[in-house]
């Protein structure tokens, strides 16, 4: 399995092509599972796999902070389980690793939101997905 390890925002242009050229690679070595580590702009780290499933692009979350004293079930925390293994909730299939990507980041940052303040951030998800949804042509 390919393996890369981002830990630093996307704004580093270097580490940005970097991610990407081995996006483009693990792609064409037809590998359907890549890791990647993700750094919030709060500090705090998490890592995906990210893997194909029966068509679309899934985001297993292999680590990420202590939810704490935070409820931790699946509705609270946005997450679904398959086998062991938790993933990131999503109601759309995900076609490209860029889509995939995307929406993993977006749900570690608002889980940060529900981390430090309790509620998941509906307002703001509704504008990034928005975003989001207008940058990939939904």
């Amino acid at each position: 399995m390919y393996q890369h390890l981002l830990l630093t925002q996307v704004a580093n242009t270097g580490e940005t092509l970097e991610r990407d050229n081995a996006m483009t690679k693990a792609i064409s070595d037809n590998r359907s599972s890549i890791q990647e580590g993700y750094l919030t702009p709060n500090g705090n780290k998490y890592r995906f796999t990210f893997e194909h499933v029966n068509g679309s692009w899934r985001a297993y979350i292999d680590k990420h902070p202590s939810y704490q004293h935070r409820a931790k079930g699946a509705h609270s925390t946005h997450r679904y389980t398959s086998g062991s293994r938790k993933y990131v909730c999503w109601d759309r299939p995900l076609n490209t690793l860029a889509e995939v990507r995307a929406v993993a980041h977006h749900w570690a940052r608002c889980t940060d939101t529900y981390i430090s303040t309790g509620r998941w951030p509906r307002a703001t998800t509704r504008s990034l997905i928005d975003r989001f949804c207008d940058v990939i042509g939904w």
